[in-house]
């Protein structure tokens, strides 16, 4: 029996960490990432981690305790497989 049972979204959120970029600060609350225009850019290091409204909420009320289960539908590419 679960406590919770979410549902929504799942997607994959890719990090990438690099020297190369550079952060500008914008007008409203956001800032943006900025890469050299036409440039190959070294990668150190790639996260791939889970993402999306329905498995980060089943995350935050599992990390509070909860039994949970998410239900959602996950594609058929690449990224569905992992």
């Amino acid at each position: 029996m679960y406590d919770v049972i979410t549902v929504g979204s799942a997607t994959v959120d890719v990090y990438a960490k690099t020297e190369f970029s550079e952060v500008l600060k914008g007008k409203g609350k956001e800032d943006c990432i900025a890469y050299p225009i036409g440039s190959k850019i070294l990668i150190k290091e790639l996260t791939l981690t889970s993402g999306g409204g329905g498995t980060n909420t089943a995350v935050a009320l599992a990390r509070l305790g909860h039994k949970v289960a998410f239900l959602g539908k996950i594609g058929s590419r690449e990224n569905s497989r992992r």
